[in-house]
C-alpha cells in the first residue's frame, strides 16, 4: 500500500525550503527537495571507498562519535548507487560506533573517478577560522552551564589556548 504524500504548497519557495517525507518499501524515510534527494538507509548498505586517503585519529573519532550520539548525523553521507562512500568515511565509522542503524544518504550517479575527485574536494576545500571571532564564540559558549564544548571538536586544551590568545597569536 502506497503512503499518501503530504499536501504541497503553491509557493515553489516553500517546496524548496521544506522536504516532503515518504516511506519506501523497506521502511526507509526519504526527503526530497529540488535537485536533492536524502534517504534514510540501513547503515550496512554503505561501504568505505578503499581509495579514500582521509584518516582520523582516535581522539577526533571519539569526539565525532560523542557528537553523533548527542546530535545525530546532521550532515548526510554522499555515496554512489552501489553504496560506496564519496563523503562521510569518518562519520560512517563514528555512526557505527554510536550504534546507529539508519543514516541519511545522498546518492549520486557518478563514475568512480569523478566521485573520487568530488570526495577529495569535499575534504580539501574548506575555510579557516577567524580566531578572534572563534575565541569570542567559545568564551560565550563556555559561560553557559551544562554545555560540553568538546562536542564542537575542540579539545579542552585548544579552547583554553584560544581563550588566552584570541588574535591568532597562539604559542607554538
Amino acid at each position: 500500500m502506497e503512503t499518501p504524500r503530504p499536501a504541497t504548497t503553491e509557493d515553489p519557495a516553500d517546496e524548496h525550503r521544506t522536504a516532503a517525507a515518504e516511506a519506501d518499501h523497506v521502511g526507509a524515510v526519504s526527503f526530497s527537495a529540488p535537485g536533492l534527494h536524502v534517504e534514510q538507509v540501513p547503515i550496512e548498505r554503505l561501504r568505505p571507498d578503499p581509495a579514500n586517503p582521509r584518516r582520523i585519529d582516535e581522539a577526533e573519532l571519539d569526539a565525532l562519535t560523542r557528537s553523533i550520539r548527542t546530535y545525530g548525523v546532521v550532515q548526510p553521507f554522499v555515496a554512489r548507487a552501489d553504496g560506496t562512500l564519496i563523503a562521510g568515511h569518518q562519520r560512517l565509522t563514528a555512526s557505527r560506533r554510536a550504534g546507529l542503524t539508519l543514516v541519511p544518504v545522498i546518492f549520486l550517479d557518478l563514475p568512480e573517478a569523478q566521485s573520487q575527485v568530488l570526495g577529495l574536494a569535499l575534504n580539501r576545500i574548506s575555510g579557516t577560522f577567524d580566531e578572534q571571532l572563534l575565541a569570542r564564540l567559545l568564551a560565550d559558549l563556555q559561560a553557559m552551564p551544562d554545555l560540553d564544548l568538546t562536542l564542537s571538536g575542540f579539545g579542552d586544551d585548544e579552547v583554553k589556548d584560544l581563550l588566552r590568545n584570541p588574535r591568532g597569536t597562539r604559542e607554538a
